[in-house]
């Protein structure tokens, strides 16, 4: 998995969204739709420092300890330094080479408090929830036979500190994970072949991690090692055939062996290919057919598909209509996570299967955007971790039949060239089916846990002269944590401030006051977001 916090934001090129069901395209992971974060191509000589610090503000504060006994604690002046960040990328090109580095490390506390009115009904400090870590890359890109190969390779090091959720009497205050990592990966890429009529992109990658836990608990003690040898190939074959047509193949391997104090040797080879025919024609239409295929060692293999049409109706105004199987095999954390006090693995789990339908408009002009999207999707054995009040302890569980009908839109305009207001809003009016209890259909009237019917983002901005202001807010409706609906988690407001302004021409600087309404809320049952608080980073690059 990529950890989305070392993703620098000033690498990003773009980001695309797919709304619906993409595991006949992508792989058996995007389900219910994919986020595809793209990041820049090196250049070919820069540097990029960037260091930010993350503080809140001190309170007078209890601390709760396992056993739900508390400790009144003093405010303490260091949460304004509570968390610091560096960040550096280089890259040189001396000749057709390209030499690139980057690197990234984390210190945080993640100490600040709250006032807890939902479990001791006092101010709190967050104890035990220490991070630490670190990671480093370095690649080498030069063009081969015609084509663009790339070499890279890397680490990470990673320490946290394991509070547990606020709730149940299963708070520990001793548990450490650490994680080791080391990987490398080989790219090629060659858009120039069969006389410019096919190109070609190959990635093969390899990649240990070695997971430790431990929890010196009196009455539950845990000590865990993890070791999995991943390697993975994807490739893609896009041939032109014709102004009207195209060819796109892919194929992928992925393998993986992991070795674990607690459950051994467990292996999983999965297999994919892929064919998708993009038909384009007159008047601005065009038909995109896709199968794929999906095998795994260790769960049935699937196969998915999707057609999707376009219209480009007007030069501003596009219309867009799909239909799409999807398949998502359990992960192995999933089926093996090691037993503890309050989480455990469910090896019996099945596969999840959905199928989606999507139909919208988009608009584009010179200074505004407008996207408006309907959607549905029916889903069986879909995987959700929940608690389990059998076990006593959270399990990923299959939610038998569960549906989604919903609507998206969004919207950006540009004022007087300065002036930025954009905004969304996301209505999903989820249904729980079906679970391994009982039947509810449309008359039961549940929702699906932590599946909210309505979301909104919002900002308005103003930028000038290198120098932008952002007010910005988000506001989600209550959610239920269990297929019965029998427990929420209220509806949330958050407001953020942010400002980034060029300085010197190589100085940026950036600052943002978050949770400004210092709003106490969750997401997941358990485990509260952080309060008010600040942060303020300056970068460099040349």
């Amino acid at each position: 998995a990529v950890d989305l916090s070392t993703i620098d934001l000033n690498n990003i090129e773009r980001i695309e969204i797919t709304r619906n069901g993409g595991s006949s395209l992508y792989g058996s992971d995007a389900v219910g739709g994919l986020i595809n974060i793209i990041t820049a191509r090196p250049k070919k000589q820069s540097l990029f420092i960037k260091i930010d610090n993350t503080g809140y503000i001190p309170h007078d504060a209890v601390e709760v300890s396992e056993g739900m006994t508390g400790e009144a604690v003093p405010a303490n002046a260091a949460d304004v330094l509570d968390t610091q960040q560096v960040l550096l990328r280089a890259s040189v090109s001396p000749g057709p080479l390209t030499l690139h580095a980057q690197g990234s490390f984390t210190r945080a506390a993640n100490a600040f408090t709250w006032n807890d009115e939902t479990y001791i009904g006092a101010w709190r400090r967050r104890n035990h929830a220490a991070y630490m870590g670190g990671n480093g890359e370095i690649g080498l890109s030069f063009p081969l036979l015609g084509g663009e190969t790339g070499i890279s390779g890397g680490f990470g090091l990673y320490q946290n500190e394991v509070p547990g959720p606020l709730s149940g009497f299963a708070l520990s205050t001793d548990a450490i994970q650490s994680e080791t990592s080391a990987f490398g990966t080989m790219t090629y890429k060659n858009e120039r072949l069969a006389g410019d009529r096919l190109t070609l992109d190959l990635k093969g990658s390899y990649r240990y991690n070695e997971l430790a836990y431990t929890d010196p608990d009196e009455y539950f003690p845990v000590e865990s090692l993890h070791g999995t040898h991943s390697a993975a190939f994807d490739g893609t074959e896009d041939i032109f055939l014709h102004d009207v047509i195209s060819l796109i193949l892919g194929e992928s391997l992925y393998f993986d062996s992991v070795n674990s104090t607690d459950l051994g040797a467990v292996n999983r080879l999965n297999l994919g290919f892929c064919l998708s025919v993009p038909l384009s024609f007159s008047h601005g239409l065009s038909l995109t057919p896709t199968l794929r295929y999906d095998y795994f060692s260790n769960v049935p293999g699937a196969l998915s598909y999707s057609l999707a049409a376009g219209w480009k109706a007007l030069p501003f105004m596009a219309v867009k209509v799909s239909g799409a199987s999807s398949y998502r095999a359990p992960t192995l954390n999933d089926l093996y996570w090691p037993e503890d006090e309050w989480t455990a693995g469910n090896p019996q789990l099945q596969p999840e299967l959905a199928y989606n339908g999507q139909a919208g408009v988009s608009f584009n002009g010179k200074s505004w955007q407008l996207d408006a999207y309907g959607f549905v999707r029916y889903v069986q054995n879909g995987i959700l971790w929940l608690f389990n009040a059998e076990a006593g302890k959270y399990t990923p569980q299959n939610l038998a039949e569960s549906f989604y009908p919903g609507a998206d839109v969004s919207g950006r305009v540009t004022l007087l060239k300065r002036i930025v207001l954009r905004g969304s809003y996301s209505f999903i009016h989820s249904f729980v089916l079906q679970d391994d209890v009982e039947t509810y259909g449309f008359a039961g009237n549940k929702r699906v846990p932590y599946s909210p019917s309505h979301a909104f983002t919002g900002a308005v901005g103003y930028d000038y002269g290198g120098h932008s202001f952002y007010v910005e807010g988000e506001a989600a409706a209550e959610s239920y944590t269990d297929n019965a609906n029998t427990d929420l988690i209220p509806a949330h407001a958050v407001l953020n401030l942010t400002y980034s302004g060029n300085i010197a021409d190589i100085f940026t600087l950036s600052a943002s006051v978050n949770n400004v309404l210092n709003a106490v809320y969750e997401l997941k049952q358990g485990y509260v977001m952080p309060p008010l608080n600040f942060r303020v980073g300056l970068s460099m690059e040349l």
